[in-house]
């Protein structure tokens, strides 16, 4: 599975947040293709970040919220 292409220390204000590892696809080629497509040719427009980057920068989250 592809990881954060660079550093996501907290989600844009405005713009698309794409959770890497809380997308999958029925096929790995497709998946990482796709992926790469969002890193590479939207990185201006995709922020690209990982659940828990994501949860730890939400408004009011507290570091220690579990994820079921």
């Amino acid at each position: 599975m592809s990881a954060c292409w660079r550093p996501c220390s907290a989600p844009p204000t405005e713009g698309v947040i794409l959770v890497t590892d809380a997308l999958c696809s029925s096929a790995d080629e497709t998946h990482d293709s796709m992926m790469n497509i969002y890193m590479n040719r939207f990185g201006q427009q995709v922020e690209c970040v990982a659940t828990e980057t994501l949860l730890g920068s939400w408004p009011g989250s507290t570091k220690t919220r579990l994820v079921s």
